[in-house]
């Protein structure tokens, strides 16, 4: 068995060089063949009908226009946009096959249109096609734009009572990064809303870089008056509803607790904290009195200023967060002494009667706030184990609540560490698993791509003796299994969730089940302690605070390293059991429901003789202005380090079975808007030379900077356990490789590149911006007697002598 006691490695001697991709995205339009004059006649027609109504009868600065194309074909919309004019377009979606897209037309862009309409009509391309064809020739009309189209949601679920008030997300033009517009957007909006009679806080304003997001209950008619008098409506979404497991208290087992106190030694001096956003908790418990430091309890909730837990969930968050499964420590007395290397802190957020009157996002972010002005310059991981079920499928696409956990984590660049619960599924009879589980997305904000999110699985409860009143059930899931609770991807936009951690198990007897039950359950502090000390809890909400625990154990044992590092080790930890691949043959579905696997947390920690990490915390620019060529060009920087391999030790190994795990990890920042595809600021990526490719190569292969014209046909012959397509999304990008010594001692060169966002595209806003990063490499040999950790470290020593 390998010991893990020995500290992590620094890789070093970054070198850098000018990047460009070679991935050419060239996309072919499927637009309607047209009659040129006929075409544009009509459409100038209908723009200038628009243009009259919108902007000389209701002189209006700016009009909300549709552009429709035609059934079964492309819309090119990203054209209709125009920065000079202000033209913007704010949705882009598709009704009954026809797609649409909704702009934002200043009086000038209508004549920008308009001079587009014209280049169609008169000029003619080098290929002989009109000018603009697939823009003009995709649009097959323009009309005033229908509020039911800003409304960002399955269209199914829009009322059709229109005199009924439901809560809604409204978001406004203006943000961070243009504090003007957005000043005057809800200046306006608030007069408009008192018109209407309309209910809103004022106070809850969520501000993205580009948009600013206001929670409000209304009818339909006033949310159409609200649109038809101003320009500033840009999105409706439906706020998120937020819920939290049924917890049963009934049959907990009397365990004596004196025992685990004595054996308890509690953290001592600035260590990591776990803090959780929750219900509250309860630290007069026995078991965490000693861990809450001074002004570590918190409550941000108006109707409710005491600290203290009435509902139970963050109490046995708390608990978990502190312990894990408390079983094992109270069933076996003689493990000796228990080392605590962390402290709790808790901040209690309000939940109301339905979940819907809070704007979640800010409420994540008062809580954030409130923590750290208490207590700065911590090491802290955040755990949010509530979250948000949603009536329409959201696919992995961001909301108000999900871009503010991003923009939270993202911290101006340094980062910040949150886990967040997966969500859960119901109900859990033995048909529908897993492929209900298959089918359920996880829950509003765990789609965040900065945010861990922690997704259950199964590991020791899968065998109880059932008898009495349950002797007919069943076990339903097996060892190291999805666990019945959990919910699974989407995986379009990220692995997600990254990591599972035990969730309980469910026994079942038809469509009969239970859930919180001895023996296929966790067990935490309850909130009622005087009552009961204990109780038995399951779901991803108590696997997520695990994931917490684990990170708080990392840090404590590498204080230095960034919020991107210890988030990197836990999930470079991860791997899929047998069971996880013999339940999911498919590795989609693998994915899906498991992430990256089951972090190890001896391996996230430290190192050993025959299983080495190496660490690079660096930064790369993303995008500077470079004049060298004698013309201004925004260039973009690639990153590269040898990796400092013992080929003599690797080459001696020869076809000894090794494994290579590489992770990269960073935060984006977020600029939520729903037609566009640049969300991120900017993204990063990895590639690694193959053990047949030439250094030249290989950086032909990732670099377009190096390659003659034409050369093309670059292949690394690698076969990766995740592979590029699916690791290649995210902020933490891991995948492992298992291979002989002698094929890895060739792979010299690991290279760290971006991918364009909105950064590129707001250079006023964002000049010469830089991402910090964390590369983690790891080589693990099968045979434990072999010191890779001494070669490697000499490796090194001989690099820094040199």
């Amino acid at each position: 068995m390998k010991e893990y006691n020995l500290d992590h490695l620094i890789l070093r001697g970054v070198k850098r060089e000018k990047f460009k991709s070679p991935k050419t995205v060239s996309m072919d339009f499927n637009v309607p063949v047209r009659n040129r004059e006929e075409h544009v006649s009509k459409i100038r027609k209908e723009l200038e009908n628009l243009k009259k109504l919108k902007i000389e009868t209701e002189k209006k600065e700016a009009s909300l226009v549709t552009f429709y194309g035609k059934e079964n074909h492309d819309l090119k919309f990203e054209s209709i946009g125009d920065k000079k004019s202000g033209v913007e377009v704010i949705i882009q979606g598709e009704r009954e096959k026809i797609p649409f897209a909704v702009a934002r037309v200043p009086k000038k862009g209508f004549d920008v249109v308009e001079k587009k309409l014209t280049a169609y009509e008169k000029e003619t391309t080098a290929n002989g096609k009109p000018k603009n064809n697939d823009l003009v020739a995709s649009i097959d009309s323009i009309k005033e734009t229908l509020i039911e189209e800003l409304y960002v949601g399955d269209k199914s679920y829009w009322p059709d009572d229109k005199d009924k008030k439901f809560w809604w997300e409204i978001w406004l033009l203006g943000g961070s990064l243009e504090e003007q517009v957005a000043e005057s957007s809800i200046s306006l909006f608030i007069t408009l809303v008192q018109r209407f009679n309309s209910s809103f806080v004022s106070s809850n304003i969520l501000k993205f870089g580009e948009r600013q997001v206001v929670l409000i209950n209304a009818t339909i008619r006033e949310l159409e008056m609200l649109v038809t008098e101003s320009n500033i409506v840009v999105e409706i979404h439906n706020p998120s509803r937020v819920v939290i497991h049924e917890m049963i208290k009934e049959g907990i087992e009397n365990f004596e607790v004196s025992d685990l106190l004595q054996r308890l030694n509690y953290p001592k001096g600035e260590l990591p904290r776990i803090s959780v956003i929750d219900t509250g908790i309860n630290n007069s418990h026995p078991l965490l009195e000693e861990l809450f430091s001074t002004n570590s309890l918190h409550s941000i909730d108006p109707s409710s200023p005491s600290t203290g837990d009435e509902i139970g969930h963050g109490t046995e968050v708390g608990g978990i967060a502190a312990f894990g499964d408390l079983t094992d420590l109270l069933k076996h007395s003689d493990t000796g002494p228990i080392e605590l290397t962390h402290y709790l802190e808790s901040v209690k957020i309000p939940l109301g009667d339905i979940g819907t009157e809070h704007l979640w996002g800010m409420t994540t972010i008062n809580a954030i706030n409130t923590i750290e002005e208490a207590n700065p310059g911590i090491n802290r991981i955040f755990n949010m184990s509530i979250g948000a079920k949603h009536d329409d499928p959201l696919n992995g696409k961001p909301t108000s609540w999900s871009a503010a956990v991003d923009m939270i984590c993202y911290n101006n660049g340094e980062g910040r560490l949150m886990t967040i619960a997966a969500g859960n599924v119901s109900p859990k009879d033995k048909e529908g698993y897993p492929t209900r589980n298959l089918a359920t997305e996880i829950d509003d904000p765990a789609q965040s791509l900065n945010a861990i999110t922690i997704g259950g699985y199964t590991k020791l409860l899968d065998h109880i003796p059932l008898e009495g009143d349950y002797q007919e059930y069943e076990i339903l899931a097996e060892r190291e299994g999805l666990s019945p609770h959990s919910a699974t991807g989407p995986t379009k936009h990220a692995i997600k969730p990254e990591i599972v951690l035990e969730a309980g198990n469910v026994i079942v007897n038809g469509n009969m089940f239970e859930d919180f039950f001895g023996g296929i359950s966790l067990l935490s502090t309850n909130n009622k302690f005087l009552e009961e000390l204990f109780v038995n809890t399951s779901q991803t909400s108590m696997a997520a605070p695990q994931a917490a625990n684990y990170l708080a154990k990392v840090w404590y044992e590498n204080p230095g390293l960034r919020n991107a590092t210890i988030r990197g080790l836990l999930i470079h930890s991860a791997s899929w059991s047998k069971s996880m691949i013999q339940q999911f043959p498919s590795k989609n579905d693998r994915i899906r429901s498991f992430g990256y696997g089951i972090p190890d947390l001896e391996f996230a920690r430290k190192s050993a003789n025959s299983a080495v990490t190496l660490i690079a915390e660096d930064e790369i620019k993303c995008g500077y202005e470079d004049r060298s060529s004698g013309k201004k060009k925004i260039v973009r920087d690639m990153n590269y380090y040898r990796i400092p391999w013992p080929s003599e030790v690797l080459l001696q190994l020869g076809s000894s079975s090794v494994e290579l795990r590489i992770t990269l990890s960073f935060f984006i920042e977020p600029n939520p808007k729903f037609y566009t595809n640049s969300y991120e600021g900017a993204s990063l990526s990895w590639e690694l030379q193959g053990p047949t490719e030439s250094d030249e190569e290989f950086f032909k292969r990732i670099n377009k900077e190096k390659r003659e014209d034409g050369e093309k046909g670059f292949k690394s012959g690698i076969d990766w356990e995740i592979g590029s397509t699916s690791r290649n999304r995210g902020t933490v990008q891991s995948d492992r490789w298992k291979t002989t010594a002698a094929e890895l001692a060739s792979c010299g060169y690991i290279a760290v590149f971006p991918k364009h966002g909105w950064w590129t595209k707001n250079p006023k806003n964002r000049p010469d911006p830089s991402m910090q990063y964390s590369l983690i490499v790891s080589v693990i040999s099968e045979d434990e007697n072999i010191d890779l950790y001494v070669a490697i470290q000499n490796e090194i020593s001989v690099e820094i002598d040199s």
